[in-house]
């Protein structure tokens, strides 16, 4: 299933282009739009035309993350976990990703991370049976792709406990969700697709500093957008 959790307004309805990509290339899987309290909701009415997709009017305030785990939850018989953002392009078939238990878009190094980070990630890894260090790869958005395994172990492990509630929080579950496969055994290196994103984003990489350039990512494109 493909996961995208959105907060769209009247100039942004992002995950319908989104739905319109992963169409383009998958005819059949489950789609679910997770809305997060949208003050327009018209593109609901949008998202008709396509066939197997669900809107999740949940109105929840807990970010990517959140509508993740409540994603797993509810359809927990899924095989596989496309979890992503709306600010996305699709731009070929992802089939592939399914030949792997995890995928990871992009990484970072979490000792380059902000220290207030570290008090929020210690704070939360109390709900599990791991104590956090910050020396290890975080993971972009985050953004990732895994078969049911990994949800499992994530849900048995205590991390389906975490729920961000501030825009600050969600930005450090970048740095939980790393400490968090690396503690189920998984090489965030090895997992991942396209690279370290500090260096993608430096004078030196391929996006470049602000505005950071994304069209050169493929199959998959998170570009940034600035919703008014």
């Amino acid at each position: 299933m493909f996961i995208i959790p959105t907060k769209a307004n009247k100039q942004h309805n992002y995950a319908v282009q989104l739905v319109d990509d992963i169409r383009r290339f998958n005819q059949e899987e489950l789609i679910v739009v997770v809305d997060s309290d949208s003050e327009d909701k018209s593109y609901h009415k949008e998202l008709e035309k396509y066939t197997n997709v669900i809107v999740e009017d949940v109105k929840h305030k807990n970010y990517a993350l959140g509508s993740y785990w409540y994603c797993y939850k509810k359809y927990p018989k899924e095989k596989f976990y496309h979890c992503l953002h709306d600010t996305m392009r699709i731009k070929s078939n992802i089939d592939f990703l399914k030949e792997k238990e995890l995928s990871v878009l992009f990484n970072f190094d979490r000792v380059a991370g902000m220290a207030n980070n570290i008090a929020y990630c210690e704070f939360q890894c109390k709900k599990t049976r791991f104590s956090y260090h910050p020396n290890g790869k975080g993971v972009y958005g985050p953004i990732f792709f895994c078969s049911s395994v990994v949800m499992e172990k994530l849900q048995n492990e205590g991390f389906m406990e975490i729920y961000p509630t501030t825009k600050h929080e969600a930005s450090c579950t970048e740095w939980l969700m790393g400490f968090a496969f690396e503690s189920l055994g998984y090489d965030l290196n090895k997992c991942c697709l396209m690279g370290d994103i500090l260096h993608e984003e430096s004078s030196g990489g391929r996006s470049g500093l602000f505005p950071h350039k994304t069209e050169w990512q493929y199959p998959i494109e998170k570009f940034y957008a600035r919703r008014l």
